[in-house]
């Protein structure tokens, strides 16, 4: 964890250090079970995830519309959004029954009609 820490440091851009970093940490949750320690804890993972995506749902879910004929900043952003949230795919069967968890099943149901 601590190389993923330092990842920005070495040359990442945030949203793919974060990708990495969501990833691992729910392989970790995934393969050893949650505990109460942040990086292990799944509602814990699932809130970074909410709070790294670089659009709101809102804006996410109206893109996706037509997302071919987006500028490609916006296809960026959506491309980044489905990838920050594979994870938590991993981890939905863990979560606690959370205003969280509720908003992050908004943003799974979308993640098929991202790019």
């Amino acid at each position: 964890m601590y190389a993923l820490a330092r990842a920005e440091a070495a040359g990442l851009d945030a949203v793919t250090a974060n990708v990495s970093r969501f990833n691992l940490r729910a392989y970790l949750i995934d393969s050893l079970g949650s505990t109460r320690s942040p990086l292990l804890n799944p509602d814990a993972l699932a809130m970074d995830i909410l709070s790294a995506l670089p659009v709101d749902l809102e804006d996410a879910a109206e893109w996706a519309i037509d997302w071919r004929q987006r500028p490609h900043k916006q296809i960026r952003a959506l491309r980044q959004c489905k990838n920050l949230l594979a994870p938590a795919q991993i981890i939905r069967s863990r979560l606690s029954a959370t205003p969280t968890a509720r908003a992050l099943d908004q943003w799974l149901a979308l993640r098929a009609r991202l790019p």
